[in-house]
C-alpha cells in the first residue's frame, strides 16, 4: 500500500467517525423532543375540546330543566293526568311552543308520561318519526337527563330529555329534538391539526364496543359506524379512572393510515372524544430533519475525503514531480521543471533545483533568442515598406480613376452631345425642307430618330449631373430648405403642362449643405411624386421633424439589417435632434433632420423599395411614364454626400413617402471637410 492511500485512510476515520456518532445522538434527542412535542399538542387540544363538549351539554341541559321546573307547566300536566281536559294539554302546547322559540336550535318539543304517551308536541309530524325509546324516558326519569343522536332524514338529530317532578314523584318527560349544530361545529374545528387530522366523538354499545356520533372529516357517513380497531387497553383505562387523557403514538385510524391519536372519556355518557394527526404529517419536521442530517453527512463526507485526498497528495506529489524532473534532466531535457509547495521543506528544496536548471537553460538559449528577435525586426520593416507602397499604389489609381472620371464627363458634355445636336439639327432640315415629298411612314420614321436623339441626350444629360455629384466641389452653407421649397412650388404653379398638383409643406428647417443638391433632391422627389399619380389632383406633402436618440439609433439597426418596415415603424417625434446616424455609426456626433414627402400617386411595391434608388432602374415602360431611371439614383447620392440616408415606405395604389436625412445647421460645422470627419 502506497504513502498516500495510508493516509487517506487515517484521516478518514479519524474524521468521519465522530461526527457520525454526533449526528446520530442529535437526531435521537430531536426525534424524542418532537414526539413529546406532538403528544402533548394532541392531549391539550383533546382537553379543549372536552370542556367546550361539556359546555354544549351542559347549556341544553339547562335549559330543558329550566322549562321542566316551570310551575305552570308541572300543573297544567298534573291536572291533565286527573282530570283529561283538553284545556290543559292545549296549555302545555302553548308553553312548549314559547319556550322552542326561546330556547332556539330545537326542531321539536314533546311532553310525555312516564309510560311514553305524548300529552303534547310542537310538532306532530316530527314526533311520529322521531324514535323515542323507553330507555330514554326510563334513564330520564331516574338520571334526571338522558340524551342520544339519531338519524332522521339522513340527517344526524339529537335526542334531550328530561323529568317534570310535582312533590318529589315523576309525573312526565319533556323530550326535545334538538339540532347538534355547536357539537359539529366542535367537530369540524381542526384548528391546530394540519391538514390530516380531525376530531371525534364515539359512544359506547350495548356490547362495550364504540361507534362513531359525528360524521368524520373524511368520511361524512360514518355517523354510527363501529369503531372496530380502538386499542382496548386505551378503553380500561379511561372506564378507570387512572388517566383523563391516553395517547397512542401509532394507531390505525378507520382509513387504514397510521396516526397519532389522543382519547378522552366522558363517563356520565359513556363517550369517548379523540383527536388525531397522521403520523406523516406529525413527524413530517423529523424526516425532513434526518434526511438533511443524512445528506449533510454526505456532504461533509465527501468534503472531508477531498479534502484528505488532496492533502495527501500535496505531500506526495513534490517528492514523486522531483524524481521525475531528476530523471529527465538527466536525459538533457532542460525545460522541465518539478512542482512543489514553497511553504514546506520539499517545496524549498524544489524551488532551488528549478532555479539552478533554469540558468542553465537561460544560459544555453539567449544566443537563439537574440537571433529570433532579430528576424522578426526585419519581417517587420519589410512589412511595412510594402504596406507603404501599396498605399501609394492606391492613391495613384485613385487619382488616375478621378482623372478619368473628369474626362468622361468632358466628353459626355461636349463630344457625346456635339453629335446628338447635330442629328437633331438635320432630321429637324430634313423634315421642314423636304416634308411634302415624303410620306406618313417616313414621317413617323423621322419621329422615332427625333424622340431617340431627345432621349439620348436627356440620358447624357442626367449622367453629367451624376458623375458632377462626385466630382464637382461640395461647397456647404446653410440653406434654409423652406425658401428652396416655396421657390420649386411657385416653378411648379408657373408650368403650363403640370397638372392641378396640391403641394403643402411644414415649417422646414434650416439645414447644412450644398444649396444646388439640396434643390435638386427635392425637385426631384416633387416631380416623381407628380409624374408616378393618376389621380385628378395630385396632392404633396413635405415635413421635416428632428431625429429622436433612440429612433435613430433603431433605424440604424435595422437599416444595417435591410428591415424597411422596422425602420418606418421606428419613427417618432422628439423634441431634440439625435446623435446616430442611420447611415454611418461613425457619424455619431452630427445631429440630423428627418425630411418626408408624402403624396397620394399609385404606390410602389415593398419589394422594390430598395432598387428604385439604383441607376436606370425602373419599374414601369416608357411608353407609361417617361423618365430615364436616374432621378431616385441622384436623390441617393445627394443624401450620402450629406452624410444622410434615403428610404421609402409605400403600398401599391396607397401612396408613397420618401424618408431623408439632412445635417443640422450649427456653428461648428463651417467647412466640408469637418462634415467629412462626422
Amino acid at each position: 500500500m502506497t504513502l498516500a492511500k495510508k493516509l487517506i485512510i487515517t484521516f478518514s476515520a479519524v474524521s468521519l467517525l465522530p461526527f457520525l456518532l454526533l449526528e446520530v445522538i442529535y437526531l435521537h434527542a430531536v426525534s424524542t423532543t418532537l414526539t413529546d412535542t406532538v403528544r402533548n399538542q394532541l392531549e391539550s387540544i383533546v382537553t379543549i375540546q372536552h370542556h367546550r363538549l361539556l359546555q354544549i351539554l351542559r347549556f341544553n341541559r339547562q335549559n330543558l330543566a329550566l322549562l321542566a321546573s316551570r310551575s305552570e307547566l308541572q300543573w297544567s300536566l298534573d291536572s291533565y293526568l286527573n282530570d283529561g281536559d283538553a284545556a290543559h294539554a292545549d296549555t302545555i302546547t302553548s308553553i312548549l311552543f314559547d319556550a322552542k322559540q326561546a330556547i332556539g336550535e330545537i326542531d321539536c318539543i314533546t311532553v310525555m308520561t312516564v309510560g311514553g304517551t305524548p300529552v303534547a308536541s310542537t310538532s306532530a309530524a316530527l314526533l311520529a318519526e322521531t324514535p323515542i325509546t323507553s330507555s330514554l324516558i326510563e334513564q330520564a326519569a331516574t338520571t334526571g337527563f338522558a340524551d342520544d343522536f339519531i338519524l332522521l332524514d339522513r340527517q344526524l338529530r339529537r335526542i334531550v330529555a328530561s323529568p317534570i317532578i310535582v312533590e318529589d314523584r315523576v309525573i312526565g318527560v319533556i323530550v326535545a329534538l334538538a339540532n347538534p349544530q355547536g357539537i359539529l361545529q366542535l367537530a369540524a374545528d381542526h384548528t391546530g391539526l394540519g391538514a390530516s387530522g380531525e376530531t371525534a366523538i364515539m359512544a359506547a354499545n350495548t356490547d362495550g364496543h364504540f361507534h362513531y356520533l359525528l360524521p368524520l372529516r373524511f368520511d361524512q357517513d360514518a355517523t354510527f359506524m363501529d369503531v372496530t380497531t380502538l386499542p382496548r387497553h386505551v378503553i380500561d383505562a379511561l372506564q378507570s379512572h387512572r388517566q383523563p387523557v391516553v395517547v397512542i403514538d401509532d394507531w390505525l385510524d378507520y382509513r387504514g393510515v397510521r396516526v397519532v391519536a389522543a382519547f378522552h372519556y366522558l363517563p356520565d355518557r359513556h363517550w369517548l372524544i379523540m383527536t388525531k394527526l397522521d403520523r406523516r404529517e406529525a413527524y413530517a419536521s423529523a424526516t425532513r430533519l434526518r434526511i438533511l442530517l443524512v445528506c449533510t453527512f454526505v456532504c461533509i463526507g465527501v468534503a472531508v475525503v477531498v479534502i484528505i485526498i488532496r492533502t495527501a497528495r500535496s505531500i506526495t506529489r513534490p517528492i514523486t514531480s522531483l524524481i521525475q524532473t531528476a530523471t529527465r534532466i538527466r536525459e538533457g531535457d532542460l525545460a522541465c521543471r518539478a512542482e512543489g509547495d514553497q511553504s514546506t521543506e520539499i517545496g524549498t528544496l524544489v524551488t532551488t533545483i528549478n532555479t539552478l536548471v533554469q540558468d542553465l537553460q537561460e544560459s544555453t538559449v539567449s544566443k537563439q533568442l537574440l537571433l529570433d528577435e532579430i528576424e522578426a525586426h526585419k519581417k517587420t520593416e519589410r512589412s511595412l515598406v510594402q504596406q507603404r507602397n501599396e498605399l501609394a499604389m492606391r492613391t495613384e489609381a485613385l487619382k488616375r480613376s478621378n482623372e478619368d472620371l473628369k474626362q468622361f464627363t468632358y466628353m459626355a458634355s461636349h463630344d457625346l452631345q456635339g453629335p446628338l445636336r447635330i442629328i437633331g439639327s438635320y432630321i429637324d432640315l430634313l423634315r421642314r425642307r423636304y416634308g411634302d415629298q415624303l410620306d406618313e411612314r417616313a414621317h413617323e420614321y423621322i419621329g422615332y430618330v427625333m424622340e431617340g436623339a431627345m432621349r439620348m441626350r436627356q440620358l447624357i444629360s442626367d449622367l453629367l449631373d451624376f458623375a458632377q455629384l462626385e466630382t464637382s466641389a461640395r461647397k456647404f452653407e446653410t440653406v434654409d430648405t423652406n425658401d428652396v421649397t416655396q421657390q420649386l412650388i411657385r416653378e411648379l404653379s408657373r408650368a403650363a403642362d403640370t397638372k392641378a398638383v396640391c403641394v403643402t409643406a411644414d415649417s422646414l428647417p434650416v439645414v447644412f449643405g450644398a444649396a444646388s443638391q439640396i434643390r435638386q433632391l427635392i425637385q426631384n422627389l416633387i416631380s416623381n411624386a407628380v409624374k408616378y399619380n393618376e389621380s385628378e389632383r395630385p396632392t404633396i406633402h413635405i415635413s421635416a421633424t428632428p431625429y429622436d436618440t433612440d429612433v435613430r439609433r433603431q433605424l440604424y439597426q435595422n437599416r444595417m439589417s435591410e428591415d424597411l418596415d422596422a425602420v418606418t415603424d421606428a419613427l417618432a417625434a422628439s423634441p431634440e435632434p439625435v446623435d446616430i446616424s442611420p447611415l454611418d455609426a461613425s457619424a455619431a456626433q452630427l445631429p440630423m433632420w428627418l425630411f418626408s414627402v408624402a403624396d397620394n400617386g399609385i404606390g410602389i411595391d415593398p419589394r422594390y423599395a430598395l432598387k428604385i434608388f439604383e441607376v436606370f432602374k425602373r419599374l414601369h415602360g416608357r411608353d407609361e411614364y417617361a423618365g430615364t431611371g436616374i432621378g431616385l439614383a441622384i436623390c441617393k447620392r445627394i443624401v450620402q454626400n450629406h452624410n444622410g440616408e434615403i428610404w421609402v415606405k409605400s403600398e401599391v395604389g396607397r401612396g408613397a413617402t420618401f424618408y431623408f436625412t439632412l445635417p443640422v445647421s450649427t456653428n461648428d460645422m463651417t467647412s466640408d471637410s469637418e462634415l467629412d470627419k462626422a
